[in-house]
């Protein structure tokens, strides 16, 4: 194996372990698909391995790939500090990088880095704002020191230590008629025009689950794999949608009402979330602490 990379070509590789798409990786390092093809066939063969197998249908890594994943993770955040250490003709900072779901990043993270960089100046902040699952495979593979996301699935390597609970709701435009209500039932929603989540989305299975019991017949008209397009999709009037109220105080639009849902009620458990034995750097540590103290006290604790 020979040693003459870019550290682009360790980002291009760690992103399309963790997104599995090369139009979706691409998109994240702002790459045009073709030019990001090419890094990652060009970085296969500096290496001299063959890290991913490739249809027209799905990409899928190679044995050797996973094997390189943690070690890659470690290396890209080890290069990164230096890289921040010869940035900078002031004092050293320790480079803190977090994993989080997108409605956590926005609603929450910006106000408490705020606080906490008014009383450290040593430190500075790197989000990865992705998935749920994105999240916990960043935490799994040392990407990110910790990370604030919901548990998913089984993850026997990683610790969860849950901040809050969050309420899904009903969101509609405001000339829909169920948009005068304070509350909606699961029965209420039948014939209307509904956006889901495509399957296997954390938000989809807790739908799914809790609509099962009561046999509702909704219209599933429309499904989408982001928040942020049912949210758009919403406010221009083709559908209502059922989701995290997180992500709804995000939207700043006039035309998008929430409704408290009840029976069935749902709710998601956000968390800081950090791997089993590993000892965070100073800072990490302490931005973790802080996260867990200073959670805004207007959210209910779970």
């Amino acid at each position: 194996m020979r040693n003459n990379y870019e550290l682009l070509d360790i980002r291009a590789f760690l992103a399309l372990m963790s997104l599995g798409s090369f139009n979706a990786a691409a998109e994240k390092l702002n790459m045009s698909q073709p030019a990001f093809s090419r890094r990652i066939g060009q970085f296969e063969e500096t290496l001299g391995v063959k890290l991913f197998e490739r249809t027209t249908r799905s990409v899928r890594p190679t044995r050797i790939a996973e094997q390189y994943q943690p070690a890659f993770a470690r290396l890209l955040n080890e290069l990164d500090a230096i890289s921040s250490l010869g940035a900078t003709s002031g004092p050293s900072r320790e480079t803190v990088v977090i994993a989080c779901v997108f409605s956590a990043a926005v609603k929450f993270l910006p106000s408490l880095i705020s606080d906490f960089l008014s009383l450290h100046s040593g430190v500075e902040f790197s989000i990865l704002d992705v998935s749920a699952n994105e999240a916990l495979e960043a935490v799994s593979t040392g990407e990110a020191h910790f990370g604030v996301t919901i548990l998913t699935g089984s993850y026997p390597s990683l610790a969860f230590i849950p901040v809050m609970s969050d309420p899904f709701v009903f969101i509609c435009h405001r000339s829909h008629p169920l948009a005068g209500r304070k509350f909606v039932t699961g029965t209420d929603l039948a014939g209307h025009r509904l956006i889901q989540f495509q399957s296997g989305s954390y938000n989809r299975t807790i739908i799914d689950l809790s609509t099962a019991p009561s046999n509702l017949d909704l219209d599933w008209t429309v499904k989408v794999n982001h928040l942020s397009t049912a949210i758009g999709l919403v406010d221009a009037g083709v559908g209502a949608s059922i989701m995290p109220h997180m992500m709804v105080e995000t939207v700043n639009s006039p035309n998008v009402v929430a409704i408290e849902l009840r029976e069935p009620r749902m709710t998601r458990t956000i968390g800081i979330v950090e791997k089993k034995g590993r000892v965070l750097a100073s800072m990490a540590k302490e931005f973790r602490d802080f996260l867990n103290n200073e959670w805004p006290d207007s959210i209910a604790k779970t």
